[in-house]
């Protein structure tokens, strides 16, 4: 009996931090001040063979894109058009750079321009010796501009270097 309200505990912890680190980014759905994109799975694969007919490239470059596609659950932008809509965006990104869920991957700043990438890793290692991960997440300030793109999905570093290799 105990272990089994041990377990039972220990679930309803894990589901509640769960629904806390997606309520982050749902404020934003309905938020004054936000511009929301959503490009779903579907949507994706489509531009993506759209662009595949228009632009000539490499076939290790359509390779490289089609690996992130297949992949590709879903892609969020939000543009903060407001000075609170801005703050709030700005105070979750310095929330995630100390909590422990994900992992920065590059932090720029140049005139007035900064950039921070994250990664959240995926749970499943599938294949020794990549690293996989099941969020991207690029915030981008500059001037008056302040921007999300969140990338869900199941990519390796491998296929983020085949895309940024050219």
């Amino acid at each position: 009996m105990k272990r089994t309200f041990t377990t039972l505990l220990l679930l309803v912890c894990i589901c509640m931090g769960a629904a806390a680190q997606a309520n982050w980014i749902k404020k934003y759905e309905n938020m004054k001040g936000v511009q929301r994109v959503f490009v779903s799975e579907s949507m994706a694969k489509m531009a993506s063979g759209f662009m595949e007919s228009v632009i000539p490239d490499s076939k290790s470059d359509k390779d490289a894109t089609n690996n992130i596609v297949k992949n590709l659950k879903g892609v969020l932008i939000l543009t903060a058009t407001t000075a609170e809509s801005k703050k709030s965006l700005q105070e979750d990104c310095e929330k995630i750079k100390k909590g422990k869920e994900y992992e920065l991957l590059l932090e720029s700043s140049d005139d007035g321009e900064h950039t921070k990438i994250f990664v959240r890793p995926s749970k499943e290692k599938k294949t020794k010796g990549e690293s996989h991960f099941q969020e991207m997440l690029l915030f981008s300030m500059e001037g008056n501009n302040t921007a999300l793109i969140q990338i869900l999905g199941d990519f390796t570093d491998k296929d983020i270097q085949a895309l940024t290799k050219n």
